[in-house]
């Protein structure tokens, strides 16, 4: 059988998932965190365990906070893709490389 691996750090959970779960992983640099609201899917918690090892920490959290926390997870994610887009459409020329498509033919 095949140890768990890591995700990369870019990756969350989808975000409906998340919120009907009430599971939620952070990545943090010690590994995954999760942030649990006090009703969350227990096989949700067995399949992250699962494919992912054991986190590095467990926070449950009531419904009023988790749903708080897990706006600002993925806010923070959204603003950080946000910036990596920008940056990328800094470095590629996206007029040239649509010049380049090859023209379809009717």
């Amino acid at each position: 059988m095949n140890a768990p691996q890591p995700a990369t750090t870019a990756s969350l959970m989808p975000y409906r998932l998340a919120q009907r779960s009430g599971v939620a992983i952070d990545w943090q640099a010690e590994g995954y965190h999760l942030l649990a609201r006090h009703d969350a899917d227990p096989l949700i918690l067995q399949e992250l365990r699962r494919s992912h090892g054991p986190p590095a920490e467990i926070e449950w959290l009531d419904s009023e906070a988790y749903t708080s926390r897990l706006g600002r997870l993925y806010d923070a994610q959204r603003e950080t893709n946000n910036r990596l887009i920008e940056g990328l459409a800094e470095h590629v020329d996206l007029d040239g490389l649509m010049q380049e498509l090859p023209r379809t033919e009717d």
